[in-house]
Order: structure tokens, then C-alpha cells, then sequence
């Protein structure tokens, strides 16, 4: 990391123990898919199962991203996060006790998973809307940055490192050590302090609590830079980069003759140029502002994909994909920085929380879509068609421009 960055994480013990905390909870979560999926294939041996059991960890990001925002705006953000983490440690360390039982079944699997889902839909728009609090306007950027590397490097690591702790200590102890990780990281949460006035504001309104919902929703609806973002990222780009995981296999097996060797390096040339980018897209958010930045990244996306549906060597492929990954980098942090700076804190979790519902609903139709046109339609079409459509949507944020924070409201609410 720059220095910048470590003089954040540093300076700053609010932000470093909300990222701390933030770093076990993706970490656990990745861990605990993992487990999951490998415990569900030894004793099933049905990829059904395995994909149900994908179903019950992602559907409560959907079903309680409706109100997960809204009390987040309504509640302490910092005792969420501590809630949220201890609740998921007693609830994996009851998997591994009732594995080591040998009772446990799959239907209490799933249940107990998608409680865990639950929990962690409350986490996560609880830290999107607390690190403004903590953290200047000037330091938004590095602190989103900073998330994305850590998100990016532990889905780098953790397939390989559960892969490596299932040999070592079996699935129980890895559902053990991710227990323990989730409360110790639940123990440091209450060691930070955070501005309350936001929670205070929501108070002295006085509205009920379903009121508070549909005024996050009426709030998006009426601002027309955040609506466009969230349709243009929200909506648009991940339904058509969702398929990726489909169309990368395929194009690996049929057009480059590499098979899983071809997959798994250009995830990995995904992955090099996302670590890249959320590395240095402050320093060059901070020289051309990271409107003009989120800009130039959704073209990029678009650019880079349709580069992907004409490319027919390896060489030139993988290169189309570390800069693609770039483009990704750059976007999912000046995406996150945008919302946060034109969206009144007290509005933060439940705009948050919209996002997290619209990934969940776009990425899965996404995967649907995307299965059934590559069996119909030439896959080099469907590139490009996918490409040229991302290009053009993030073509259509140029309007948008980097302003001072004082005029924020003034400039983007109607």
C-alpha cells in the first residue's frame, strides 16, 4: 500500500479497526462458503446441493437489504458490526460442535447459513455508511481503496488458504478458527468511537419505521446523479459483466484450447489489475477527481470487453483482462465514493443497502441470461454486443462533475 494509505490505516484507529473488522468479516465469509460447499459436496456428492446451498448464503442479502439500510441509518453503526460479528461466530462455532456431533444435516446447514447471510446483510451497510463518519471527504477515496484491496486480496487468498486449513485441521477446525476470528474481531468493533449525530438526526424526525424505508427509496428516486450511478452500476453493469464467469470458461475450452489452466490464469490476470487499480486509483482520483475517474472506468469496462470478443490468442487475452481488471478496480472504488459523497449520511445505509439488493437480483439473472445465449448465440457476438452496450452506459456519466462539498446538495438533489 502507499504511504498515504498507511498513514490511514495508522493515524486513524476508528478507520483501522473498522477495516480490521471488515477484513475478518469478507474473510469469514469466504471461509465459510468454502467450507460449506466442500462439507455439502463430501457428504452429498450432488452439485445441486451445492449450488442450493449457494442460494440460502446469497437470497438474505436480497430479502433484508430492504430494511438493513434503514437501521443502519437508525441504530449504532459500531454496535451492528459487533452484533452482527459475534452473532456469526456463535453461529459457525455451533457448526463445528454439531459436526463434530455428527449431527448435523443439511437442512440445518442451510438454516444456520442463511442466518449467518442474514447477519452479515446488517454488517455490511452498517460499515459503508460508518467510515464517512470517521474518516474527511479528502480520505474517502483511500478508504475505499483500502477495502477493495483487502476484498480483492482475500479472494485471492482464501480459496487457496481454506483449501490448505481443510487438509491441516479438517472442516470443523476451520469452522472453529473462523468462529474465533469472528468474535475476536467482534471484541476489537467496540474500541471505536464514531460521531452520533447522524443516528440523532434520524430521532428528531420522528417518522415510523416503514416511513424511514420508503424514504430511502423516494430519496435515490429523487436524485439524479445517484439514480444514474446505481442503474448505470448497479443495474446495467452488473448484469452484463456478471456472465463473465461463464463466458471466461467457455472461451478458455473452445477458443483457446487451455481449458482450467486458461481460466484460472486469466482470473488471475482479473484479480493482478483490480489489486493494481485499487492501489493507485486515489493518487490519480485526487489529480482528475473521481467523477471523471468512475468515468473513464465504466468506458474502460466496456472498451476492454468487446477487446475480449475479438482477441483469439492467449497473449493478447490475458493483457485485455489485467487491464479490464483495472477497470473493475477503478470502479467498484470511485463507484463507492461517489455514493458516499453525494448521499447525506443519514441516507448512507439504506442507499447501501439498495445496492447490495440490486447486485443480488442483477448478478444471479445475469448468470441465467448468460447460460442461455452462449448455447445459441456465437460467444465473440455476444462480447461485443455486452462491451459496446457497457461502453455506451458509462458513456452517459460524462455529464456528471466533481464538485466541492458545501454545493453537494444543492447541486445533486432536485
Amino acid at each position: 500500500m502507499s504511504n498515504n494509505k498507511i498513514n490511514l490505516v495508522k493515524n486513524n484507529k476508528n478507520f483501522a479497526l473498522i477495516w480490521l473488522g471488515n477484513l475478518v468479516s469478507t474473510l469469514g465469509s469466504n471461509f465459510h462458503s468454502i467450507a460449506v460447499m466442500w462439507y455439502v459436496y463430501k457428504i452429498t456428492g450432488s452439485s445441486l446441493q451445492m449450488g442450493t446451498s449457494l442460494i440460502f448464503t446469497e437470497l438474505p442479502y436480497i430479502i433484508l437489504g430492504v430494511f438493513s439500510g434503514t437501521i443502519a441509518d437508525r441504530c449504532d453503526k459500531r454496535k451492528i458490526m459487533i452484533m452482527s460479528d459475534i452473532i456469526n461466530g456463535m453461529l459457525v462455532g455451533l457448526i463445528a460442535l454439531m459436526i463434530f456431533n455428527e449431527n448435523l444435516n443439511i437442512k440445518m446447514l442451510y438454516a444456520l447459513s442463511a442466518c449467518i447471510a442474514s447477519s452479515r446483510a446488517f454488517f455490511l451497510p452498517a460499515v459503508s455508511s460508518l467510515i464517512p463518519q470517521v474518516v474527511s471527504k479528502d480520505e474517502l477515496i483511500e478508504a475505499n481503496s483500502i477495502n477493495q484491496i483487502s476484498t480483492k486480496i482475500c479472494s485471492i487468498i482464501a480459496p487457496a488458504l481454506a483449501g490448505f486449513l481443510i487438509i491441516g485441521i479438517g472442516i470443523p477446525g476451520l469452522f472453529i478458527l473462523d468462529s474465533i476470528s469472528y468474535i475476536l474481531s467482534g471484541i476489537s468493533e467496540c474500541f471505536i468511537s464514531a460521531k452520533n449525530n447522524v443516528k440523532s438526526q434520524i430521532k428528531e424526525e420522528e417518522n415510523n419505521f416503514y416511513e424511514d424505508v420508503k424514504i430511502g427509496f423516494r430519496y435515490c428516486l429523487s436524485n439524479k446523479v445517484l439514480l444514474h450511478y446505481i442503474i448505470v452500476g448497479g443495474l446495467i453493469i452488473n448484469f452484463f459483466c456478471a456472465p463473465l464467469s461463464i463466458y471466461i470458461p467457455v472461451y478458455s475450452g473452445t477458443i483457446l484450447n487451455m481449458d482450467s489452466n486458461g481460466y484460472g490464469m486469466l482470473m488471475s490476470a482479473l484479480s493482478i489489475g483490480s489489486l493494481f487499480a485499487a492501489t493507485f486509483a486515489s493518487k490519480i482520483a485526487m489529480k482528475i477527481g473521481f467523477f471523471k475517474l468512475t468515468t473513464l472506468g465504466l468506458i474502460s469496462e466496456g472498451v476492454f470487453i468487446l477487446l475480449f470478443g475479438v482477441s483469439k490468442t492467449f497473449i493478447l487475452t490475458f493483457i485485455i483482462f489485467i487491464l479490464l481488471g483495472v477497470s473493475f478496480g477503478v470502479c467498484n472504488v470511485c463507484i463507492a465514493t461517489v455514493f458516499q459523497t453525494i448521499t447525506p449520511q443519514k441516507y448512507l445505509g439504506r442507499i447501501s443497502s439498495i445496492g447490495i439488493i440490486l447486485s443480488g437480483v442483477t448478478t444471479p439473472l445475469g448468470y441465467f441470461v448468460g447460460g442461455c445465449v452462449v448455447e445459441k448465440i456465437s460467444l465473440h457476438l455476444i462480447l461485443i454486443f455486452s462491451g459496446a452496450l457497457i461502453m455506451i452506459a458509462g458513456m452517459t456519466t460524462i455529464k456528471f462533475k466533481d464538485k466541492k462539498v458545501e454545493d453537494d446538495k444543492k447541486i445533486y438533489m432536485l
